[in-house]
């Protein structure tokens, strides 16, 4: 393959060459040619390599990828931070409860009952009669 220099050198000696009638399989041979030439430009001007764009998207996409494994990691460790501040909060409390559970048991103080009125049930028929 020609270096990009002599395809600029040998587009412009075609275009100052003399034009004549080719025939009809010559001419569709140079058409195809001719296209040929302006889809190598296109993937010059665009970056050409499909290798070299595969690694562009794939490089890309590794950044992406690093970037939502960051965010990621970054939400877990809030969340861990939240958890052992919860954690600490609880065992405190567990503590607290703990030592009163432990503390002077209250003496049950008698409450008076006041005498109830009773009330004598009567028997009642519950079947139809």
């Amino acid at each position: 393959m020609a270096p990009p220099e002599r395809w600029e050198e040998e587009e412009e000696e075609r275009q100052l060459a003399p034009r004549f009638v080719l025939p009809r399989h010559a001419a569709l041979e140079q058409e195809m040619l001719r296209r040929a030439d302006e889809q190598q430009q296109q993937q010059q001007q665009q970056g050409g390599d499909p290798r070299r764009e595969r690694k562009m998207k794939n490089r890309e996409s590794a950044a992406r990828s690093r970037a939502r494994r960051h965010a990621y990691v970054s939400e877990l460790e809030k969340e861990v931070e939240l958890l052992r501040a919860e954690n600490h909060q609880l065992r405190r409390l567990y503590h607290e409860l703990k030592k009163a559970a432990e503390g002077p048991v209250p003496v049950p103080v008698p409450v008076k009952k006041r005498p109830a009125h009773h009330q004598q049930l009567q028997r009642t028929s519950s079947a139809p009669m």
